[in-house]
């Protein structure tokens, strides 16, 4: 399933935060002292910093007609702090990202419809 994958690649990335607790079962450490949820941290810290790099560029560029770019200059506009727009529109690039490659990957006929992991018999 779509929503499976999109889940270990949020994991696997390390921006995901506190995937699958209630906000009331959070430690105070996990938590800023605004109140706010950090990110978990818990992925690679190369694929962390290649994303923030990425849109980092997106804001150097200012790609008008690029999605991640309007959403995260919507995010700004709402006036959220640095690292929660970065982290949403890293999340959003994550989700476009798997979206092609899946797409592209499907048009190839290498990738089956179902996004079931392929096991060796």
């Amino acid at each position: 399933m779509a929503t499976t994958w999109m889940k270990a690649l949020h994991r696997g990335s390390g921006i995901a935060a506190a995937l699958g607790r209630s906000v009331d079962y959070i430690s105070n450490s996990e938590k800023t002292e605004a109140g706010e949820l950090v990110i978990s941290k818990r992925g690679s810290p190369h694929l962390r910093r290649s994303l923030f790099r990425v849109i980092t560029m997106l804001l150097i560029n200012q790609p008008e007609d690029d999605a991640v770019y309007q959403f995260m200059c919507k995010k700004r506009a709402e006036g959220k702090h640095y690292y929660v727009y970065m982290t949403a529109a890293s999340n959003k690039f994550l989700r476009r990202y798997y979206g092609k490659v899946r797409e592209c990957l499907l048009a190839q006929g290498i990738a089956e419809s179902t996004d079931e992991p392929q096991t060796a018999a």
